[in-house]
C-alpha cells in the first residue's frame, strides 16, 4: 500500500511540470558546414559520392542523401547545403564527360576496352542528365509556324477516282514506305 502511494504522488508530481521538448532520436548528426563544403568540393572535382564517402571521417553515402532532402541537418544550413550539392552534382556531370577525353592508357590500347569503356561512361551521363546527354530526338512533325500541327484525320480521299495507273502509284509508293524498298 505504501509503494502505491508513492506511485500516485510521483504522478501527480510529473504532471505539474511543463511536457519535455522532443529529443532527437539517435546518434547526433556529423554535419558540418567544413564537411558539407568538403562533400561539394569533391564532388565537384569528380568523385563519386560512394568513394569519397568509404574514408574514415566521412559520413555514410545514405546520410549525405537525407542530408540533401534536410534531414538531420540544421534548418539554417539544409538549403545551403541542397543548393550546394545539386550545384555540386552538375559539375560533376561535366567533369564525367570531360573524363572521355582522358581515357587511361592501358585502356586505350585495346580497342575492345576502349569502346567498352566509352559505352559505360556514355551511358552513365546519359542516365545522370537525360536533357543534356541523351540522345536527340525531333520528330519535325511540328507543322507551319504559326499554324496547327500537321494532321491525318481531316483528309479524305476517293480511291475510286484514280485511275488504274495512279491506283498502281499509290500501291507501289505504300509498299515501299512500309517495307522500306527502292529508297
Amino acid at each position: 500500500m505504501a509503494a502505491r502511494k508513492k506511485s500516485a504522488a510521483k504522478k501527480r508530481d510529473r504532471s505539474s511540470l511543463p511536457p519535455k521538448e522532443a529529443e532527437p532520436v539517435g546518434r547526433p548528426s556529423k554535419y558540418t558546414p567544413k564537411l558539407g563544403n568538403e562533400i561539394c568540393d569533391r564532388l565537384a572535382e569528380g568523385e563519386s559520392l560512394l568513394r569519397m564517402c568509404k574514408d574514415d571521417h566521412m559520413p555514410h553515402s545514405r546520410n549525405v542523401r537525407r542530408w540533401v532532402l534536410g534531414q538531420g541537418i540544421p534548418e539554417q544550413h539544409a538549403e545551403d547545403f541542397r543548393q550546394n550539392y545539386n550545384a555540386a552534382r552538375i559539375l560533376y556531370e561535366d567533369c564525367t564527360f570531360e573524363k572521355l577525353d582522358s581515357m587511361p592508357l592501358d585502356v586505350m590500347l585495346d580497342p575492345q576496352r576502349a569502346k567498352i569503356w566509352s559505352e559505360n561512361t556514355k551511358w552513365s551521363l546519359k542516365s545522370m542528365n537525360r536533357a543534356k546527354f541523351g540522345d536527340r530526338q525531333d520528330l519535325g512533325i511540328s507543322g507551319v509556324e504559326g499554324q496547327p500541327p500537321v494532321t491525318t484525320s481531316n483528309v479524305n480521299v476517293n480511291l475510286a477516282n484514280l485511275s488504274p495507273k495512279d491506283q498502281a502509284k499509290l500501291r507501289d509508293l505504300a509498299r515501299q514506305a512500309i517495307t522500306g524498298e527502292g529508297e
